[in-house]
This record gives structure tokens, C-alpha cells and sequence, in this order.
């Protein structure tokens, strides 16, 4: 809607040329609070910021349009932060709770993701609850968000047919979907192989197709532990759910793929370090400019294919 009365005052044209720097901008911001709230590390906030504008989530937005999800995306990571950070503010909550409802606004699907991860987030903690007898801030303040979040969607439900329709729609297809693909093939055989990496390689002409972004995040994923890093757990798990059910890879530009990135690059940066500051930094930076290098080729080759 608010895409629609912008392109009303300014033109389509202007518009559809301003929205993916916008876009970046804002999804870069908020990449950068987000990794200092996540990380806490200056070296891995610096490296999740450098590396948002040439990151899989944004070359894939620039070629499908996807300005709901992008903008979705910057709202989430501002929601988190918030929600995190109210730990130790508790007084950051309640803004948190806002940004994740204009969340669902912007892109419910994005949104709805979102709220499986942080669903499971809460779950992991309770470990550490039962562990101790008692139930620290954070996890209340994540408690509160999920109920709040699920009570505002449910008057939603209950209030807008349309919603209602679209939601009875999804919830009928999806099942439907997952039957269908188990019966067609067992997982995790040779055609249940090539079909995924067909699938991957066609969903937006080859945008995932980055296999030194990929052994980069898995390193990092493994290798790094974080006070937070339950979080990017969560999210994996949940994109990894999706993977038995929808059955189109669209579900996998819902992963911040540069952040799992940055923790890859990170553990390189410090296996170096060990030998020479200098090296590291070199090293680093080579592997900056290769992702850089996976985007600029990118965005060239579809628009060139394309238009």
C-alpha cells in the first residue's frame, strides 16, 4: 500500500529506480544494529555491514523486486535488537513488540517466519530456566512478544475475512504440498538431490548459486559461539523446516545469509591472525571483494538476460 501512493506522488519510474537503494540502505542499517546487538563484537558487526550490500538477500531482492520482503527484513532485525536488548531495557520492549507487528504488516510471510524462529528461540532457553528455577528477562520479554504477537493476530483473524480467506487458503495448500512431494520422491535420495539443486539453481536464475558464501557460513556457523547464537540456530532450523514443505525455494531468501557469512569470514580473519595481523586483513578483504565480485556479476547477468 504504501509502495502504491509512493509511486501515485512520485511516479512508477522514479520510484521502482529509488526503491532498491532505499531498500539497501535501510536493510544495511539495520543489519549493522542488529549485529551489535548479536554479536557484540566489532569485528563481526563490521564485517555483517560491509558485507549486507553484496550479500545473496540483496542481489536476490534486487532482481525479484522483493522491496516487502527487504523492508520486512529491516523492521525484524530492529524488532530483535529491541526485543534483546530489553534484557537489560526492559523500557525497549514495547517498541520491539511495535516494529514486529509492522513486520507482519509489510510481509506476512517474512513476518511468519520470524515468529517461528523467535518461537524457538524462547523453547531453547528453557533448558537454562529449568536449570536455574527461575526465568530470566529475556526469555519473558520473548514470551511476551509471542503472546502479544499471537493475540494481535488473532484479532486480525477473526476481524478481516479476506485475511482470513488468504490464511484458510495457505493452511489448505501447504499440507497438500508436503503430501504431494513425499510421495513423489524419499527424501534425501538422488532425486530428491537433483530436484533441490534444480530448484536452487532456477529460483531467481542462479541467486544462490555462491559456493564459497556457503562453505563460509557453514565454517562460521560451526566454529563461533555468541551469547545470542541460538538465534541464528533458530533460524536455520526454521528455514531447514520449510525445506519438507514448500515446494518452491522461495523459503530460503528468508535466511540472512550474510550473517552466517560474516562469522565464516570472522573465523578465517582469526585463524590468520595467529600468524600475521597484516595477512589476516589481506585475507579478509579478498574475500570481501570476492563476494562483491558474485554480485556485481550477478546483478550484470540478469539484467543483461533480462532486459
Amino acid at each position: 500500500a504504501i509502495t502504491y501512493y509512493l509511486a501515485k506522488v512520485f511516479g512508477v519510474k522514479p520510484l521502482i529506480r529509488a526503491m532498491p537503494l532505499v531498500c539497501n540502505v535501510m536493510f544495511t542499517i539495520a543489519t549493522f544494529i542488529f549485529a551489535k546487538t548479536l554479536f557484540n563484537n566489532r569485528w563481526l558487526v563490521a564485517l555483517a555491514t560491509v558485507l549486507t550490500p553484496a550479500s545473496i538477500n540483496t542481489t536476490m531482492a534486487i532482481f525479484a523486486g522483493l522491496y516487502a520482503n527487504w523492508t520486512a527484513y529491516t523492521l525484524g532485525f530492529l524488532s530483535f535488537s529491541l526485543i534483546l536488548r530489553s534484557e537489560k531495557k526492559i523500557y525497549l520492549l514495547p517498541l520491539g513488540i511495535l516494529l514486529f507487528f509492522a513486520t507482519a504488516g509489510t510481509h506476512p510471510y517474512q513476518w511468519a517466519v520470524m515468529m517461528v524462529v523467535l518461537t524457538l528461540y524462547t523453547m531453547m532457553q528453557l533448558g537454562n530456566i529449568i536449570k536455574k528455577k527461575r526465568a530470566n528477562k529475556l526469555f519473558i520479554a520473548c514470551l511476551v512478544t509471542i503472546l502479544t504477537t499471537s493475540a494481535f493476530t488473532a484479532f486480525i483473524l477473526l476481524n478481516f475475512k479476506d485475511v482470513r480467506r488468504v490464511l484458510y487458503s495457505y493452511g489448505r495448500r501447504l499440507p497438500v504440498s508436503f503430501y504431494r512431494r513425499l510421495g513423489n520422491f524419499n527424501y534425501f535420495n538422488e532425486q530428491w538431490w537433483e530436484s533441490m539443486f534444480l530448484f536452487t539453481y532456477n529460483y531467481g536464475i542462479g541467486a544462490f548459486i555462491n559456493l564459497p558464501a556457503h562453505v563460509l557460513s557453514t565454517l562460521g556457523f560451526l566454529r563461533y559461539k555468541f551469547k545470542y547464537d541460538k538465534l541464528l540456530i533458530a533460524w536455520l532450523m526454521a528455514i531447514s523446516a520449510l525445506t519438507f514443505i514448500i515446494p518452491y525455494n522461495r523459503y530460503m531468501y528468508a535466511l540472512p545469509f550474510h550473517l552466517y557469512l560474516a562469522l565464516g569470514v570472522y573465523f578465517v580473519f582469526t585463524l590468520f591472525m595467529k600468524f600475521d595481523h597484516g595477512i589476516a586483513l589481506i585475507v579478509v578483504l579478498s574475500l570481501t571483494l570476492v563476494q562483491l565480485n558474485y554480485a556485481i556479476r550477478y546483478v550484470l547477468w540478469t539484467s543483461r538476460t533480462l532486459f
